[in-house]
């Protein structure tokens, strides 16, 4: 394997500057040159944190690429003696931020000093108050320090403060600072007190920061770099009538807040049940038939047998729901996965053993090819919008060989609020705006429904 022209590029970049970001969009192989440029500096002593589901992914990438050795911690009490000097060691998120039940290893893991840390998803530390970002910040002396990611804000542009943090603490030592000068700020009340809080950039300082980051960090835009892919498509989104089923729970659920055995308390859990419905009735064991969007697939997968097809949802108990109707071998990923299973079910995807593979959105929008599937089909979906980028970005080819034409998928339930949550998704909304918003929505409806 060899790196492209603009990957070797950006290895000598990361030669010369000891603390760099590497924000490029998904799918253009900020892996590879993290493990090049390390390899060129003769680093083997080096962290890497990163999604579970991606740690042995991580150790075949460095192994392939600098030719060293990579240990992944899988226990919290590993002795850091029994590391060889010239290993790297790969620990997830979960055991760098700790539980309740579970202590962090992260002064374990201080002891052994690292000569190199490397971040991957390091959006993941977005919460400058988070556990996560508290732990990582604890590591903010390692000489070298790499952020990776290719949503480094993936909600609002200030979120980008702790990974600069992280990477240039002279340079971005105060969050409010930072937000003074970049954002315009409202004023909220929060319980007895009030608080500021940014709301959009300040007249010019979106292009300033921007700047900074062209020079403090490598921003790669997937288009710019794989000339090659071909453009890509509008969505086809399929819009399915409910079924009467469908129709009669969703009305009692919105009107009454209950239906049958269902009863929900909140907003929150109405929404849910609601959802529930338009994927399926037999979730809440209601109607044990398929539900319009089982049936559609099920029509799909059997009109196109030559495809290889990735099947989404945010739902695991809906993904189970649908492997029951499917009556040839598939592959199925969701977030209680282990990573070395995740990793060869994604293999044996990728060499045509299977062709369809049922995917839990949140589970695999992060690090992984799956660039063999011909449609990615989505049978739901809900904020964060950057879940669903991430997500669909898997079967985007990572070399020219790779191309073939790809289709994505949306399959709606029209008439109901699943439609609606496709358009506020579409326009990159937060889960707040969705709650919002759901509240208005019966509030309309019981309206329109007492004028009848």
């Amino acid at each position: 394997m060899q790196l492209r022209e603009y990957q070797r590029e950006d290895v000598d970049r990361m030669f010369i500057q000891n603390c760099i970001g590497n924000f490029s969009e998904q799918r253009t192989g900020k892996t590879p040159t993290t493990c090049a440029s390390l390899a060129q500096k003769g680093i083997k002593h080096t962290l890497i944190v990163c999604p579970n589901s991606l740690t042995y992914v991580w150790k075949d990438a460095w192994e392939t690429w600098t030719g060293w050795p990579a240990q992944i911690i899988e226990e919290t009490s590993f002795d850091c003696g029994t590391v060889s000097e010239d290993c790297a060691l790969i620990v997830n998120f979960e055991k760098i931020r700790g539980t309740k039940k579970q202590h962090t290893v992260t002064d374990i893991l201080l002891e052994w000093k690292p000569a190199a840390i490397v971040v991957d998803e390091a959006h993941r530390m977005k919460d400058r108050a988070s556990l996560t970002a508290e732990q990582l910040c604890r590591f903010i002396k390692v000489p070298i320090r790499i952020a990776l990611t290719g949503t480094p804000a993936p909600n609002y542009p200030w979120e980008i403060w702790t990974i600069l943090h992280w990477l240039f603490p002279d340079r971005y030592k105060s969050y409010w600072r930072f937000v003074n000068d970049h954002f315009q700020q409202k004023t909220i009340y929060l319980r007895s007190r009030s608080i500021q809080q940014p709301t959009s950039f300040k007249p010019g300082m979106a292009t300033i920061l921007q700047q900074n980051l062209n020079m403090l960090c490598i921003q790669h835009k997937r288009r710019e770099i794989m000339q090659w892919l071909p453009d890509e498509s509008p969505p086809t989104v399929v819009k399915l009538p409910p079924s009467p089923e469908q129709v009669v729970a969703i009305e009692h659920l919105m009107n009454y807040f209950e239906y049958k055995h269902i009863i929900t308390k909140s907003v929150l859990d109405n929404l849910v049940r609601v959802r529930q419905v338009c994927a399926s009735p037999a979730l809440l064991d209601l109607d044990k038939k398929p539900s319009p969007k089982i049936k559609w697939l099920l029509d799909y997968l059997k009109d196109y047998p030559e495809k290889h097809v990735l099947v989404f949802s945010n739902s695991k108990k809906f993904l189970y729901l649908i492997k029951s109707y499917i009556k040839e071998p598939l592959g199925f990923i969701c977030g209680d996965v282990p990573p070395l299973e995740r990793a060869k079910l994604i293999e044996a995807y990728q060499r045509s053993k299977f062709r369809i593979m049922l995917c839990q959105t949140q589970a695999c929008k992060e690090g992984i090819t799956l660039d063999n599937a011909d449609v990615s089909i989505f049978m739901d979906l809900y904020p964060p919008a950057a879940d669903y980028m991430q997500a669909k970005d898997r079967m985007v080819a990572t070399a020219p060989e790779r191309v073939k034409p790809k289709e994505i998928i949306h399959v709606v339930l029209q008439g109901t609020y699943d439609a609606t949550l496709f358009s506020l998704v579409q326009h990159n909304v937060n889960e707040t705006a969705v709650l919002n918003d759901y509240k208005n929505f019966i509030k309309e409806r019981r309206n329109r429904n007492g004028e009848q």
